[in-house]
């Protein structure tokens, strides 16, 4: 059963809240890049391709933005590294995970 003690409080909330901002930033990003990738070029405009590209650009904003949010960054820093993100791709968004985010939180960083 609910009780009111398992819901997020405001702090919880405004996360929640940032973190969805975030995705909507990264998603636009990928958006976008789709769009870009077929202007000058003969590629035909594949719906399901877009929303794909949306929504992974989307999620690794999300994930992206909660983990710089925990690490402290500026709200503004974070939007732009969401944003630049979605634009460039899942292999930006790790390399920039790598490089960030593992540092600050002391971890080795992968060796491929």
């Amino acid at each position: 059963m609910f009780n009111g003690d398992d819901f997020l409080n405001s702090a919880e909330i405004k996360e929640v809240l940032n973190g969805l901002l975030f995705a909507v930033v990264a998603g636009v990003g990928g958006l976008i890049s789709y769009l870009s990738s077929l202007f000058g070029k003969r590629k035909k405009f594949v719906f399901w391709d877009f929303v794909i590209k949306g929504l992974s650009s989307a999620f690794a904003g999300l994930v992206i933005g909660w983990v710089m949010l925990y690490f402290q960054y500026p709200i503004t820093i974070i939007g732009a590294v969401t944003g630049v993100g979605g634009y460039l791709g899942a292999d930006f968004t790790i390399s920039l995970f790598k490089r960030f985010v593992l540092k600050k939180a002391g971890l080795e960083e992968y060796e491929e």
